[in-house]
Formats: structure tokens, sequence, C-alpha cells
């Protein structure tokens, strides 16, 4: 088919953008000899010309393109996107944005007058390259927006865009798992989408497994920093009989291999839709599975090697630790969709604190316990090799090993009075939820004597793979939550504890935001949210809330940990 214009691109795109600055440049100067209606329009058209240089702009600071990809010696160039840069484009963007918008009214008008709406007479593209370019998965039902629509949406673009460069910058260093997450978390805090999302991807991984664009990052060695953190595999430490090992090395490879790919999917899933988000990561929870076998056979041949010199399960260790993480961000994202219902408080606070945040706790001990022990047995090793200078050598990384193993304390000390707090505030609301229960200001909807068996179940779902302990059924909740017991309490009896337990939080919070700098800010928000539902919660011995309503408010301080008010 013949087209009536060509539809390859013949100009790099930083020819492409330096065309339409000159031709900007070119329109303002022309503009100045017109009179004030012509210039006007000049300049409108300049302006749409500038906004659209600008956007062009914008994606060539945050993702690669053909061009620059391959530099002239045949070599691949790696690309680190910069946001930064984009983030003062896009202020410049949004402002000639609303100059666009607010001359709209200076375009071409119908020939007979008569405004239709839909610019039926203006279309801004050719039927019939349309009809043969456009995916076959594309919707067929579209919609031309009219000129205020279609500016007004260029306007929220490039407001999003601005938004979303400053509120989430490029992390200098990005050292772990978890910083990773925090950066992508990022994207979803304001309506994410399509676009946040196709953002994320392509800051993220600008070039194949390259993260951030960093030549010396891929998500595999991220995934090997983060266990030697977290529990310090034998298998990592070089020279080790595990390192040396073929048929270790062949089960380590399985496991990264099946992590990253796990990895990547709950990577790809952020910056969505938060719907489409939470069905990802349900999957990919439920695939855990598989790493946590080959964790389990990796460190089983470990076990046969060492033969309980040392101890070795610091694999399991760490999945076990990545997959409570990633059920409490399962659990966000359901707080934040608004699918937990007050009646269902009591087992899903229970699962969180009990299961989650005081499992956390135990498993964090056992993994710094297993970090401390690989640290040793890596000094060890490089004692045994070291030559000359042996006692001056070992003395100097005898120091060492002192000053990270009480680094690593202090780390895990702030990390358990987190989850230890966190636990007691879980275990505060569930106390609370109960009373109310009791008093009849929460419904329990009971279809016939399994629902709530029906409906825990349902929430349970995800972690059904997983098995115990991070898979638990109904019977076992009320085995090990005392909540039927609680039920045959006097409300009196359970407010106390529910004050008790709040007591508890604010105490570990207070020690938090006093010791620890790094997590002030989440500690205080929490603190808040544990003080005012202390006061809140004692409320329920007076006689004037009988007749009030209560309501769960989650705030900017927490998407988890609700306000308990009565209105």
């Amino acid at each position: 088919m013949l087209l009536p214009y060509a539809v390859t691109s013949q100009v790099t795109h930083a020819e492409a953008v330096d065309l339409i600055k000159r031709e900007v440049k070119d329109l303002g100067y022309a503009a100045q000899n017109e009179s004030e209606e012509n210039r006007n329009i000049i300049l409108a058209i300049a302006n749409r010309l500038s906004w659209l240089q600008q956007f062009s702009e914008i994606f060539g600071l945050i993702f690669t393109l053909d061009e620059a990809e391959i530099s002239a010696d045949g070599n691949i160039k790696l690309f680190r996107p910069k946001p930064k840069l984009a983030a003062q484009v896009a202020t410049h963007l949004e402002m000639t944005a609303k100059a666009n918008y607010n001359s709209r009214d200076l375009g071409l008008s119908p020939s007979n007058g008569e405004d239709d709406g839909d610019f039926a007479w203006l279309l801004s593209i050719e039927p019939e390259l349309n009809r043969q370019f456009m995916p076959s998965t594309f919707p067929r039902k579209k919609e031309i927006p009219n000129r205020e629509k279609a500016l007004h949406y260029l306007l929220r673009l490039s407001t999003r865009l601005k938004n979303m460069f400053l509120e989430a910058p490029l992390p200098s260093n990005v050292g772990s798992l978890k910083a990773l997450f925090d950066y992508a978390k990022q994207f979803n805090l304001n309506d994410s989408c399509t676009l946040t999302r196709g953002l994320l991807q392509l800051l993220i991984f600008p070039m194949d497994e390259k993260l951030l664009g960093d030549p010396t990052l891929s998500l595999s060695k991220l995934l090997c920093n983060a266990m030697k953190e977290i529990s310090y595999p034998t298998t990592l430490i070089e020279g080790s009989v595990a390192f040396e090992d073929e048929e270790c090395n062949r089960l380590l490879d399985a496991f990264i291999t099946d992590s990253v790919r796990i990895l990547l999917k709950l990577y790809q899933a952020m910056g969505n839709n938060l719907a489409r988000q939470r069905d990802r990561v349900v999957k990919a929870i439920d695939q855990m599975i598989a790493i946590q076998i080959d964790a389990e056979r990796l460190d089983l041949r470990v076990a046969q090697l060492l033969e309980n010199v040392y101890t070795h399960d610091g694999t399991t260790a760490f999945v076990y630790l990545m997959q409570m993480d990633w059920i409490k961000y399962y659990f966000e994202l359901s707080f934040r969709l608004d699918v937990l219902v007050p009646h269902e408080y009591p087992y899903i606070y229970w699962y969180i604190g009990d299961r989650l945040n005081n499992m956390q706790t135990n498993a964090l001990d056992r993994a710094g316990r297993l970090a401390c022990e690989g640290m040793k047995q890596e000094l060890t090793i490089k004692q045994t090799k070291s030559g000359k200078d042996k006692k001056k050598n070992a003395t100097r990384d005898n120091n060492k090993l002192l000053e990270k193993t009480k680094q690593k304390c202090d780390e895990l000390a702030m990390v358990t009075a987190m989850h230890l707090a966190e636990a007691s505030l879980c275990m505060g609301i569930v106390k609370t939820v109960t009373a109310l229960i009791k008093l009849g200001k929460i419904k329990v909807p009971m279809f016939n004597e399994h629902s709530e068996e029906m409906r825990f179940a349902h929430r349970m779902v995800p972690m059904l793979n997983l098995g115990p302990p991070l898979h638990v059924n109904y019977g076992h909740f009320l085995d090990y939550s005392g909540y039927a017991i609680s039920k045959d309490k006097s409300v009196k009896m359970i407010v106390a504890e529910a004050i008790d337990q709040f007591q508890k939080a604010k105490d570990n919070y207070t020690q938090v935001s006093k010791q620890y700098t790094l997590h002030e800010d989440r500690a205080q928000n929490l603190l808040y949210i544990a003080h005012y539902n202390q006061v809140a919660v004692r409320l329920l011995n007076d006689n004037f809330v009988r007749d009030k309503q209560v309501e769960f408010q989650f705030t900017e301080r927490s998407s988890m940990y609700p306000l308990i008010k009565f209105i």
C-alpha cells in the first residue's frame, strides 16, 4: 500500500529534538513581526511543538533508544536513566501544557461554522494507515476527544510525569532487594496505572538484566548480596567446602534461576493498578514453593558435606523471610484496596501479628546467628590461606569481625523491636474488634455455621502451597489465638487486654524512635496509632460510646493499621 507520507524515521532522536527546538525558536522570531491575533496563533503553535520536544526529551532521558545502544566500535553502551534531569524537563512540560490548554480557543474551526464537538472534520490519523498498523489486540471501540478534553488529558499527563520523577528519584545505590522494593513501591502510592508500570520497568531494567543501568548490578547479584546480608549461607563463602562442591554449585544455580524468575514477576507487577498488582503477587507467592524446595535441597547437600561442623540452613532461612515479606505486602495491598472488612480483622491481624511479625522475629534471630557464623567461617578460611604477617593480619581481621558482628546485632535489635511492636499493635486491634463484636458494634454475617471458616480459608489461599507454619486452617487459628476463649470473656476483660497490648506496642516504638534514627519516622507514625487506639479502646468502658458507630480510618501514617474512631 502506498502511504501518503513516510512512516519510518530518517533522523535520530537527538536530531529530531534539535530540529523541533530550532523550529520553535524560528516561530518565536517570526511572531514578533505579526499582528497581535496572528502572534498569539504562532506562539500557540510554537508551544505545541515545544511540548512535543520536551515530551520526547523526557523519554530520551529515562530509556535507551536504538541509536544509543551501540557505540562507534560496535560495543553495547550501557544506559543509566536520569530521572532528576527528566523531572526538570517535566516541570517545563507541565507549564507548556497549561499554556496549550489556555490557548485551546485559537485552533481551527469548522468551515461551515458549526462545531460538531468530536472534530470529525479534523482527523489526526490516516484511517487506512490506522487500520493496517493498529495491533489486533487494540480495542476497536475508540473515541476521538474534542480539543478541550485532549488538551486537558495532556496537561494531566504532564503533571503526572513531573510528580512521579520528583517523588521517586532514582536511588544512587541499590545494595539490597529491600532497597529496590522500596524504590519500586513509590510508584504505587498515587493512582498507579499502565503509565506508572511502564515507566518503572524502563527505569529498573533499561538494558536487559542490568538494574538501573548499572553495569555491575544484576538481579542475581543483588539476590546473592541479600543472602549474605541476611543469613550468609555457606555456599557463598569463597574457599568453603560447599563453595567448591560441584553439586552445591548446581543446586545454587537452580535456586538463583528460580528465585530471579519469581522476583522478576514481582518487580514487573509493581507500578500496575493495585488490583492487578495484588493478583500477580498472589501468583508469585503461590510459586515460591519452588524456591523453598530448591533451598531445602541445597541446605541438605551442605549438611552432608559439613557433617554438622557448622549450622547450614542459611538459604532456607533467607527464603522463609522473603516469603513473609511478600505475604505482608499482599495484606497491605488488600487493605489499600479495601477488600477486607472489620468482621475479618480478628483473624487477619492475628495472622499478621503472630504468623508474620512474631515469626519474623524468631527467623531474623536465627538468620543473624547464621550470618555471624558465616562471617567467622569466612575469616577462618582467609586466615588459613594468609602468608606473611599472619599474626598481625589475624588481629586486624578479628577486630573487623567484631565490628561487623556488633553492627549486625544492632541492626537485628532494631528490626526485632519493630516486629515485636507491630505484633503487639496487631493483637491490640484483635482484642478491640473482639470487644466491638461482643458489644454488637460490628456484625458478623453467618449464613451457616461454617461461614466464618469459609471466609478464613479464602483469605489463606495464597499461602496454601507453602504449607505450615505460613498456611494455617481455621481450627489452628482458634487454638493458637485464643479467639474462642476471648469471646467468652467480659467486655471489660477484653478491653483491659487490648490496652495492655497497645501499651507494649507504644513501649517498643518509643525505644526504636529514640535509639534508631533509620526507622524513626515509621516508628513515630505507628506510635501515634497505638496511642490513639489505646485511648479509643478505653472509651468502650463508658456508656456514651454504646450509642456511637465505630469507624476504622486508614491514614497516610499507615496503610495497614487504622485509627479506631467512634462517631
